[in-house]
């Protein structure tokens, strides 16, 4: 179910870097309808649906090889796409590219197949990634960088680049993403992520550990913007509590390279308390991205170990509890 989580993150964040415009996104309350997606772009109430499957392989013996056994299928539908992905553990990224078959054709291009283990009959859906292949799958690949407008073909591509939209909300739901992501490849299964409903509160991320009972909550803030180099974040004074176990995760992602700055900051809120400086109705945050003898300093940890940070926080917490 984590890995499941964890590749869906992935998929959303490449719908938003390749969609050129704002594109609402809408996640299923209960998870029954086979459903795991659905999305539009703004305004236009043209409603895609998406069923993803994927899998972290293993891709050794046949690296360019996309097997993927599954059970649950739709009901076809001529807005539901089956969503075939690999995702590469060692690197937390998918691999490219994706399949994208309507629902409709997925009897034609899957065969069911029965388990030697558990004597079932799966569905099988195996496709060549090379992109030299000419097999039953190779017309529904779809690059990372064309998802969006495969979807929407009135949407042009970004000629091979992924972008980031400007609208603000759709920004701050891309680094949450980005967090689950990273924070469900590390996890070792006892950790439990959850997210606000309603996120009115300046806490968009609690992790429970299912046996020590230890918690740490997480208030994640973005930056895409930067003058000379400078990263900025500011958090509404309205809704910071400073507390012992609550943590703020600053991060920028660099429009121009397409990708995340290899340094993030992670602080506790007691920390960020007495170091921000004081902006109206909000504390501010400003460092340089490459400074290392500012006050901020001592909390810049490389992105890509942001979640492995934080689940290691919460065992800290867990170590002082039972001492």
């Amino acid at each position: 179910m984590q890995l499941g989580y964890l590749i869906e993150n992935r998929i959303d964040e490449v719908y938003v870097l390749s969609a050129p415009g704002p594109l609402e996104t809408y996640v299923p309350v209960h998870d029954t309808g086979g459903f795991d997606r659905a999305r539009t772009p703004f305004g236009a109430y043209d409603h895609k649906l998406d069923q993803v499957k994927g899998t972290t392989g293993p891709f050794s013996s046949h690296p360019d090889e996309l097997r993927i056994n599954f059970n649950a299928l739709a009901h076809p539908n001529p807005d539901l796409a089956v969503v075939f992905a690999g995702f590469d553990l060692a690197a937390s990224r998918l691999r490219e590219p994706l399949f994208v078959v309507p629902s409709e054709d997925v009897p034609d291009v899957c065969t069911r197949h029965r388990c030697a283990t558990c004597g079932r009959t799966h569905w099988q859906f195996v496709a060549n990634m090379s992109g030299h292949s000419r097999d039953r799958a190779s017309r529904y690949q779809v690059g990372l960088a064309e998802l969006a407008p495969s979807r929407w073909p009135s949407w042009k591509p970004r000629l091979g680049l992924l972008g980031l939209s400007t609208v603000l909300t759709e920004v701050g739901t891309f680094f949450e993403r980005q967090f689950d992501a990273d924070f469900l490849a590390a996890s070792t299964g006892d950790e439990v992520l959850m997210a606000p409903a309603p996120d009115l509160f300046g806490r968009d991320r609690l992790v429970l550990s299912k046996t020590t009972r230890a918690w740490v909550s997480l208030a994640i803030k973005g930056s895409t913007a930067t003058s000379k180099q400078v990263i900025e974040a500011n958090v509404p004074r309205r809704t910071f509590l400073a507390h012992p176990r609550h943590y703020l995760l600053i991060q920028h992602y660099e429009r121009d390279r397409s990708a995340f700055h290899p340094w993030t900051w992670l602080m506790s809120s007691g920390d960020f308390q007495s170091l921000a400086t004081g902006r109206a109705q909000y504390l501010h945050f400003a460092t340089s991205l490459n400074a290392t003898d500012n006050r901020w300093a001592p909390f810049r940890i490389p992105t890509a170990s942001v979640g492995a940070a934080v689940r290691d926080l919460m065992r800290t917490r867990a170590a002082r509890r039972a001492a």
